[in-house]
């Protein structure tokens, strides 16, 4: 559900000196995440208003804002329910990306809204020994906020090695968003880490969503597009390749092999993934090497995919931008 590790230590069991540890309000990078001031920064990150004005003429909202195990926020998910009106799921990310957004039926609605009911508790502080060390290591952090239809507002901003309840019904409310957006429930979800990193990564696509999404699963398997076998099997018979410094290649073989001979060692981050119709997608990703230890080199190239006959994507020009 989400990255820690907690590993105990116990140098010496002594019950009669056991005393209370106090919850963590800091995330991966020492960020303060509890008070108002830190609140509202992550609201602006989102350009999200205060949960209060969620409920305007008798609306109902419960919104969470996610804090992965770097300390990066990831995610914003809301669920509220318009007076007179079906519930609606909508999640945004702090980068580019559509505001993913969907109805639900009142059954989910209930569920989620009965199942929060004591979100907000503080769990109870953990005794334990003084000379017991715990070190729990990039926690994941989360900000669960709700209004009521009478206007009463609810928060709590929690962290995973806390093991408290604010953290478990968090994900549990990221996991009920995905089948309500289809797109996003289309994604292999072994490839994320998580319910909401899936849904940060059905928002980071672009365009036609279903086309973007088929490309996704074909890419993330392969992890790694420069290797030679990864990149062989993307390739379509008619492949053109070219950038800087290359002459113009040709076809699956000579592609991969060039690129195994130049980015074979390089990092590879994939920058936008779009949809550009039922048939055709385009990807841009950057490969990243470091020729020196005090240089680094950046490589940004663009590929057309095509649908095959097969009905898979092949990659069918790979250039430079």
């Amino acid at each position: 559900m989400f990255s820690w590790l907690a590993v105990l230590l116990l140098i010496a069991a002594n019950p009669a000196a056991q005393k209370p540890v106090a919850p963590k309000c800091t995330d991966d990078r020492g960020a303060e995440r509890c008070t108002a001031a830190a609140r509202a920064k992550q609201r602006a990150i989102y350009r999200a208003p205060p949960i209060a004005q969620l409920g305007a003429n008798g609306s109902e909202a419960i919104r969470v804002f996610y804090v992965d195990g770097y300390g990066r926020d990831v995610g914003m998910l809301v669920l509220r329910k318009p007076n007179g009106a079906d519930p609606l799921f909508e999640f945004a990310t702090p980068v580019r990306s559509q505001t993913l957004a969907a109805r639900t039926d009142a059954a989910t609605w209930m569920r989620i809204l009965e199942a929060g009911s004591g979100f907000d508790n503080q769990p109870t502080p953990e005794t334990r020994d003084p000379e017991e060390i715990e070190i729990c290591l990039h926690q994941w952090m989360v900000t669960v906020e709700a209004i009521d239809s009478s206007g009463k507002v609810r928060l709590i901003t929690q962290a995973s090695c806390d093991r408290g309840f604010a953290i478990d019904y968090a994900f549990e409310l990221a996991k009920a968003a995905i089948p309500a957006l289809p797109i996003c429930a289309s994604l292999n979800s072994k490839y994320s880490r998580n319910e909401v990193t899936l849904l940060a990564a059905c928002a980071w696509l672009e365009g036609d969503k279903s086309a973007a999404a088929q490309v996704y699963n074909q890419l993330i398997p392969e992890n790694q597009i420069t290797e030679e076998m990864a990149l062989k099997a993307l390739l379509s018979d008619d492949a053109v390749a070219s950038w800087r410094g290359q002459r113009t290649l040709r076809g699956p073989s000579a592609i991969a092999s060039a690129f195994e001979d130049k980015f074979g060692k390089t990092d590879v981050y994939l920058d936008r993934l779009i949809g550009d119709s039922p048939e055709l997608a385009t990807l841009t990703f950057s490969l990243i090497d470091y020729p020196r230890e005090d240089r680094k080199r950046t490589i940004r190239l663009r590929a057309r995919l095509r649908k095959a006959p097969d009905g898979q994507f092949q990659i069918t020009r790979i250039q430079a931008i």
